[in-house]
């Protein structure tokens, strides 16, 4: 009996293991973007351009923060031999994001006067305070994801997308429910109890991590089977050894991380000062919601492909640098071609009248977003071959391209749709050449020859 296309189906999942992981980080990414996509156009409705462009103001800050809380030890998590390794590795990013977001809630706090005056948001200064409560709760969950895919245990990872989302939407709605959709307080109550509690379930389900006997923890999860058991048997580390071991993450991957945030962030934050607020909600919404089908695509095809590249052998690389690029640009190319052409209309009619301009920035944004398909999961190559360094001066110029265009167009008076199209338009041409430049990189890294210790080498 000749098999059906289910039955091919499984068969080609059971020898695909990418295929596997991506899917279950695809479920979780699927379903929590649905819920925010579904719920959308209820949000919209309570909170306005204003109140929105507002929060994503605010939200600068702590997104800023957050991806250097850890001094990016959190992505060294995945590179030790050894689990007890990689266990004091968590501990130690746990207590440097913990010391980073107190600070953060204290210089916030102490200077929101002047921090909301600079910002053309004096609405903002109550709330900055609790910035710091956000860059924990994003550092912890980002730090227990890395955790959780060198034990290839995606569902978790999956499961807490699903969580975030249902509880930062479903707070939101609840707020404008009860009449407190006015300013930012409804949408910082769903922000900061549904990243929290993320964090937490995250703590808890990867406890064993954390924990000084690991021992006491049921052992039901998956094992990176690559690791082998003689590895274990090897002397310990200490964790300041390990902090110096890898090292090249704060000088290197840290400002990188910094340097992306500026660039997002900042964009938000001079569109704001160059336009109204409502202004900067309209391209804040429009942002947010074509990080969808990126996020539905990438999420899982980056965290995948980040285990992969911290294996994978020389003489490999290059290949699966180019399978990374062409999985995603095939992924994205009908969602993104579609959204180019009913987006203007679309939003509108979705989220309601007052969210026309938005629709109309989402279609400028499908260049840039698109090409970013490409290269997001292929980042980390620079990591794994040591090339921390040709990725921030990239990333340098990568930022400070549309940091300077918004500045300049946006205080001639240009359009903020045909700002949003030539910025678009000039990263795209920016990540084609960050794809040549991986490869090139991978290249180089198949070609040389293995040092005589790697990234678990004492320096």
């Amino acid at each position: 009996m000749r098999s059906g296309p289910w039955q091919r189906a499984r068969a080609l999942l059971a020898r695909s293991p990418t295929a596997v992981n991506v899917g279950t980080l695809m479920s979780g990414t699927v379903l929590s973007q649905v819920i925010m996509l579904l719920t959308q156009p209820v949000v919209s409705r309570y909170f306005g351009p204003q109140e929105y462009g507002s929060f994503v103001a605010f939200m600068a800050i702590p997104q800023t923060v957050a991806v250097i809380a850890g001094l990016r030890y959190d992505m060294a998590v995945v590179l030790p031999k050894r689990d007890a390794d990689a266990r004091k590795l968590v501990r130690a990013v746990l207590v440097i994001a913990t010391i980073a977001s107190i600070v953060t809630s204290a210089f916030t706090w102490a200077a929101a006067p002047t921090i909301a005056s600079w910002m053309n948001r004096p609405e903002l200064a109550p709330w900055l305070g609790w910035s710091g409560v956000i860059v924990w709760a994003t550092a912890t969950v980002n730090l227990m994801g890395y955790w959780f895919t060198r034990t290839i245990n995606y569902s978790a990872i999956s499961a807490n997308r699903l969580q975030q989302a249902a509880t930062v939407e479903g707070a939101r709605i609840l707020a404008g429910a009860t009449g407190h959709a006015g300013g930012i307080g409804g949408q910082m109550f769903g922000q900061v109890l549904g990243q929290v509690l993320a964090a937490l379930t995250m703590l808890w389900r990867g406890r064993d991590a954390w924990r000084q006997d690991p021992s006491t923890v049921a052992s039901g999860r998956k094992r990176a089977t690559t690791r082998r058991a003689e590895d274990e048997e090897a002397p310990a580390a200490s964790t300041r050894a390990l902090l110096r071991r890898y090292r090249r993450m704060p000088l290197f991957n840290a400002p990188n991380a910094l340097v992306d945030a500026v660039r997002t962030n900042g964009i938000v934050l001079l569109i704001g000062l160059d336009y109204t607020v409502a202004v900067q909600g309209q391209f804040g919404k429009a942002w947010l919601l074509m990080q969808a089908p990126l996020a539905l695509i990438n999420g899982a095809v980056s965290q995948v492909f980040f285990q992969r590249f911290a294996t994978t052998p020389r003489g490999q690389m290059r290949a699966l640098v180019d399978k990374s690029v062409r999985m995603s640009l095939l992924a994205g190319l009908i969602p993104f071609a579609l959204l180019g052409v009913i987006s203007p209309w679309l939003f509108p009619w979705y989220l309601g009248d007052q969210w026309e301009l938005a629709g109309q920035i989402a279609r400028a944004l499908v260049p840039w977003l698109y090409l970013n398909l490409a290269t997001s999961p292929i980042s980390t190559v620079f990591v794994v071959a040591d090339r921390q360094g040709a990725m921030l001066t990239f990333a340098c110029v990568y930022a400070a391209a549309p940091l300077a265009a918004i500045a300049l167009l946006g205080a001639h008076g240009i359009g903020i749709v045909t700002l949003v199209w030539i910025v678009s338009t000039m990263m795209a041409v920016l990540l084609a050449g960050l794809v040549l430049l991986t490869r090139r990189v991978a290249t180089q890294w198949d070609a040389a020859v293995p040092p005589t210790a790697g990234w678990d080498a004492p320096a």
